[in-house]
Parts: structure tokens; sequence; C-alpha cells
């Protein structure tokens, strides 16, 4: 009969490692094999071990010797071959007839086993009798019959165990295994060639694993910056996942060490594949050497890491605004700036200082081209009658204006007043002693230079 285990707990001994019955038939009940025959003789399966005299006492064949204890049904059915001219004259043992044709006899079985996962697969039988012409084949995934290279050899007078690695048979979704008896092959059937085959089965010892949890960079993004959301890809294989499992996102060092690892993104699942977002952590030290990976809490296991470094480039410092003896909005980030009115970009202003149009919030960011700073706080910029130049006595409102200024100050001091455009071209010149000045000027920014004996002041104001 057919067995089939309902657990792959069951094993064999085989060397230093645990064999896993995956098949097994001992021939109890018939139909597991399919047999055909091409020769002078049949294939059998039943339980008769007697021989006798046959073909009017001429031959007489001998009996299947009786089967030991290690096989579990002792004198139970086999599988055999049987020639005619003994059953016809009452003789159901194991037998055959040469009679100078060619023909192959072929017991198949009608079953496909499942090897996946499993190496080592073999094919183990106890036989007797029988001195070759019995080959092995195997099919794989429906494939065609092969020849595994094996043949039932010697002639052994008793049942012995016999066991045959069947390479092909390792890791696949089907294998089949039969029995081809080539009666030329075995050549004259002198007495005790029985060729009896009983409790076969197929065994396989698990393949290795090595449980692991790896990772990838969703976006492909290589270049990070603080603050910046990281998304990892994950797939645990070979890992047992319990209910209440989270899977923690891990941020090495700089040189790619784990050893004081940050944690920087969590989930909770007991799905072997999916993703978690990280946050790269403020104060992480700048580096081309970072690396990333997933650990799982249980089952507790410790992934390998993404495979590619990543780089976390430098953010500069939070810059702050002054306004500068010009008039200008002046940050204190020496490189690229990002400026800002009442919320909304100024477009075309990236360098340190701006020429402030209007009044409002004024807000600024430092960039690298690569990463940008946190925003600075507001600075409130307003005109309206105060002198830009802070550090003198001297003031013009209003401020902006639409035609006229007037000049407020010590003008005994005065020794000379300019009126320059945005580029610091003089435009005109007036007397030192004058109070009201008529801009006439297209709209735009201006500066009025006041040129004393303590030093030079310039003024800034708008022209409507």
């Amino acid at each position: 009969m057919k067995k089939l285990l309902l657990s792959l707990s069951a094993f064999l001994a085989f060397g230093a490692f645990a064999q896993t019955i995956l098949y097994s038939d001992d021939f109890e009940t018939n139909g597991t094999f399919i047999m055909s025959s091409t020769a002078d003789n049949t294939w059998s399966i039943n339980n008769s071990y007697q021989g006798g005299s046959v073909f009017f006492g001429f031959i007489n064949i001998p009996s299947v010797p009786a089967q030991p204890a290690g096989i579990s049904n002792p004198n139970g059915n086999y599988l055999h071959p049987m020639a005619p001219l003994a059953s016809d004259d009452g003789v159901f043992c194991s037998s055959y007839f040469l009679s100078g044709t060619t023909g192959t006899m072929t017991a198949a079985m009608t079953s496909q086993v499942n090897t996946t996962g499993y190496e080592n697969v073999a094919l183990n039988l106890w036989r007797t009798g029988g001195s070759g012409g019995m080959k092995i084949l195997y099919r794989v995934n429906g494939g065609p019959w092969t020849d595994s290279g094996h043949q039932l050899l010697g002639n052994p007078t008793g049942w012995q165990e016999e066991s045959f690695v069947i390479a092909a048979g390792d890791n696949v979704a089907e294998l089949s295994i039969a029995f081809e008896f080539d009666q030329l092959a075995a050549g004259d059937p002198a007495p005790n060639h029985y060729h009896s085959i009983d409790e076969i089965s197929i065994t396989g010892i698990a393949m290795s694993t090595t449980p692991e949890i790896t990772s990838s960079i969703t976006s492909g993004i290589e270049v990070f910056c603080v603050g910046d959301n990281i998304e990892v890809d994950y797939t645990a294989t070979d890992v047992t996942l319990n209910i209440g499992n989270t899977f923690t996102l891990e941020l090495s060092d700089e040189t790619g060490s784990f050893a004081a690892a940050t944690a920087i993104g969590a989930a909770s699942s007991t799905n072997m594949t999916g993703s978690i977002t990280g946050t790269i952590p403020a104060g992480a030290t700048p580096g081309m050497g970072y690396r990333v990976r997933v650990n799982s809490s249980d089952v507790a296991q410790t992934g390998t890491d993404n495979g590619t470094d990543l780089i976390i480039a430098s953010t500069p410092a939070t810059p702050t605004i002054t306004l500068n003896g010009s008039g200008d909005l002046e940050s204190s980030y020496a490189g690229t700036n990002i400026w800002f009115q009442d919320g909304f970009l100024i477009t075309g202003e990236s360098g340190s200082t701006i020429t402030p149009l209007a009044d409002g919030v004024y807000t600024v960011q430092a960039t690298n081209d690569t990463c940008v700073s946190a925003v600075s706080d507001d600075f409130n910029y307003s005109t309206v009658g105060v002198s830009i130049d802070e550090l003198n006595d001297f003031s013009i409102y209003p401020n902006p204006t639409n035609e006229m200024i007037s000049l407020n100050g010590n003008h005994a001091l005065i020794s000379s007043l300019e009126l320059l455009d945005v580029s610091g071209k003089v435009i005109s010149v007036f007397e030192p002693s004058i109070k009201t000045i008529d801009v006439g000027a297209a709209p735009g920014v201006y500066f009025l230079r006041v040129s004393t004996s303590e030093g030079i002041h310039t003024l800034k104001f708008i022209k409507k």
C-alpha cells in the first residue's frame, strides 16, 4: 500500500543527516504501479513465494526466500517478473524464461513525488535475486523516462536493503520511478535468479536554509540630507514571523558599521515582504558609506544591509538676517541662499544679500545645492520714515515716494549730495544745502549718497 506520510517529522538515519520519507509503497494494494511488457514475461504483484516444477517437470522454479523482520509486512506482496509458462502450471512466485527474443518489461509509478526543498533524494528498496538486466528509471516534471545509471546487480540469495541516489530528483515538483527489466540482458535464468522487489521508498534531506532579511532603497536615491525620508523595501526568507512582530529600520554610521546603529523607522507586520519609511536623523555625520538594514523582533532576526553605500550630505546651519550699512538684507551664509518675502519665494535672488523692494517679513534658507537649512527667523523690514542707514543722523521721507523726498539731518556737515541707481551709477548731483529733492526718475530702487566730514552715508529709498 502506498504510504504518504502525514508529517515530515519521520526520518531515516543517513550518516550525520536525517532523511525524510517522501513516498513509500509496500505493494499491499495493487494500482500504485502501472506495468507493461513487450517481452515473453510479465510483471506481477502478489504474495506467492513457493516454487515448483513446471513444463511437464522439466523446469524447476526455486522458491523465493522468506522476508526478514526488517520489512514492515514480511512475506506480503512484492513486485517481480513472472513467466506465463510458470503461472500456467500454478507457480506464481518470481520467475522468467529467456526465449531468445528481445523485449523489456516496465513497472512505473503512477504517483508524482514532490521533492521541493530536498536534496540527496534516493530510492530505497528491499530485493533479492537477479544478476542484471534490471534498470532504475526516473521521470522529472512530466518529462521522458531516463536511465538513472543504477541497476540491480549481483545475485543475493536472501533479501537485502539497498539505496540509490537519484541526483536529478533533488528539489523538483514531480519525481517518478520505474523499473525496466531486459530479459536478454539478464541472461539465462539459472536457480536463484528471482529479481524480487519490495518495500520501496523515496527519501530526501531537507535543504539547508539561511534565514535572512534583505533590503533595498525603494526610490534608488543614494544621497540624503538630515530630515529626509528614506523608504526601504524588505524581503524576509526562511524566517517564521509571529503575531506582534515588529520590523525595525536601522541606519549604520558613516563607515557602514551597525555597532551603534540608529533606529530610524518601524512597522508592525508579519508580511514577508513590505516597506518601511524612516527619517534621516538630526546630527547624522556627513559621510559616503552609510547602509541600512531591516530587523525583525519575533522571531528575532538581524537583516543584511542594503548592499549599496548611501551618502548623507552636510546641511548648512540655519542662517540669520541682518541689515547691512548699505541698507541691504544680508544672510549669515556666504553660499547660495533662498530668499522669501511674506512666505513667497523671491525669484532670481540667490546671493548672500538682497535689496528689499517692499516692506514685509523676510526669511532665508541656506543651501549647498544638495541640502537646505531650516528657515531663518523672521526679519521685519519697514522703510516708512526710517533711514536705511541706522548708524547716522540722516533720514529721508516719505519712503517709498511718488516724486519728492525730504532729507533730514545736519545739512551744515554735508559736502556733497548724489542720487544713484541700483547699480551704483550717479544719475544726479544736488547742492549740499538742498532739503527737498525732486527724484524725477523712473520707478525703482535708488540711493541718496550723503558725504560729510564724518563719512559717507547711503540712504536707500523706493520710487513708486
